[in-house]
């Protein structure tokens, strides 16, 4: 069923997502507000290029592993 699915992929992938989301933004507030803009920064920073670079790898090595499922 296609609504019992998506209630699913709603519910367990979307939603805590939101969460993470406004807890990293919260943070980040915080010591904006605390005046630890540097921090604030290197938070921002920090948190997004070692996303890009997790990801990279996760790309790199699905690729790589692809022939091994997709002859």
């Amino acid at each position: 069923n296609f609504t019992s699915r998506f209630q699913l992929i709603f519910a367990i992938g979307f939603c805590p997502s939101l969460t993470t989301f406004s807890g990293w933004i919260w943070e980040v507030m915080e010591l904006i507000i605390s005046g630890f803009l540097l921090r604030a920064l290197g938070l921002l920073l920090s948190t997004l290029i070692g996303g890009f670079l997790v990801l990279s790898v996760g790309i790199w090595t699905g690729k790589k592993m692809r022939h091994l499922f997709i002859p």
